[in-house]
């Protein structure tokens, strides 16, 4: 039977790039199944160690090409080398406002300078019900902000780790490859197939009021009953990760251990609905104000250095005042 390497070069070549570059099929509704359970927030408050999130992680496209055979490797790396852009491409799918599952998508080579991270978010299922909405009091978190946290700790791992392999999702302690990404992308989308969204008499401001426990209607199981007749409108979880992105950004108090690292390692973040851009998180301005917190001046002025050597764009404090 003739092998792969029996084939003219062009046409090898041509196999490889298609399977460097191919895309993963998402799951399609989100399962438990081959995924491993992540805890979050493990080294802090206590009441935040939940089993949300279940993670598929993989290694990149082209490492099966290396590993085929010497010649295999040499041309593979020849078409990695002339790679200008590396883009990674995460599936985000969320079920009934309450679970987390990851899956990469597209990982074209393994590597420390990112040009893209693109972020699907998928919203699968029913709005969260006031039973939700008890079972998160008793744990002490409100849901849409424990989603946003939840995606936050898997970014930040993302940033320092990569695409985990199973030894990085059960714990153990890994080095820090410092990963950078120039353009984060978030884009919400609804992949919910069977369910309408909310009518129209019911706005974002109902949605967050039924996060802290305030229901529209004075029956619960009325309220029940529409939570599961409907599906969350993907606008509504965006304006509240936007703003918890942006409240890490402000560099205050305790949020002055998480955001340092958005930063860091990331040049600029885009939140799209169904593929058309919402909102933008602003971190040139934001890092320029920094400065009046005099605890954190050194760190700001490493971060900007940093942020110019890596090509993100940056503003210098006294430029901002000027303008």
């Amino acid at each position: 039977m003739p092998s792969l390497m029996d084939l003219p070069l062009e046409i090898r070549l041509m196999i490889f790039k298609e399977t460097i570059n191919g895309r993963r099929t998402p799951p399609m509704p989100p399962s438990k199944s081959h995924r491993g359970e992540i805890t979050y927030w493990q080294d802090r408050d206590s009441c935040h160690r939940h089993k949300l999130c279940h993670e598929v992680s993989d290694s990149s496209n082209s490492l099966p090409l290396l590993l085929i055979s010497r010649q295999a490797s040499v041309e593979t790396q020849s078409i990695l080398n002339r790679m200008k852009k590396t883009t990674y491409v995460l599936d985000l799918s969320i079920l009934n406002e309450e679970k987390m599952f990851t899956t990469w998508i597209l990982v074209p080579r393994l590597t420390t300078r990112l040009s893209a991270l693109h972020i699907d978010v998928r919203l699968f299922g029913h709005m969260f019900t006031s039973n939700d909405v008890q079972e998160r009091r008793a744990r002490r978190y409100r849901g849409n902000n424990g989603l946003s946290r939840f995606f936050y700790e898997f970014l930040e791992r993302s940033l320092l780790y990569g695409t985990l392999d199973k030894k990085g999702s059960s714990g153990i302690s890994l080095e820090d490859r410092v990963i950078t990404v120039e353009n984060l992308v978030l884009d919400f989308r609804s992949a919910e197939t069977k369910l309408p969204f909310p009518p129209s008499d019911m706005d974002y401001s109902d949605w967050m009021k039924k996060d802290f426990g305030n229901s529209r209607f004075s029956n619960e199981q009325v309220d029940e009953d529409e939570a599961l007749k409907y599906t969350t409108r993907p606008e509504w979880p965006l304006c509240t990760w936007s703003t918890w992105l942006r409240g890490m950004t402000i560099m205050r108090n305790i949020n002055e251990m998480y955001g340092g690292l958005i930063y860091e390692r990331i040049g600029t973040i885009s939140m799209l609905v169904n593929g058309g851009l919402e909102t933008t998180v602003d971190l040139t301005g934001e890092l320029a104000k920094v400065h009046v917190y005099s605890p954190l001046d050194t760190w700001v002025e490493t971060t900007l250095v940093g942020r110019e050597a890596h090509g993100f764009p940056f503003v210098q404090p006294q430029d901002l005042d000027r303008g």
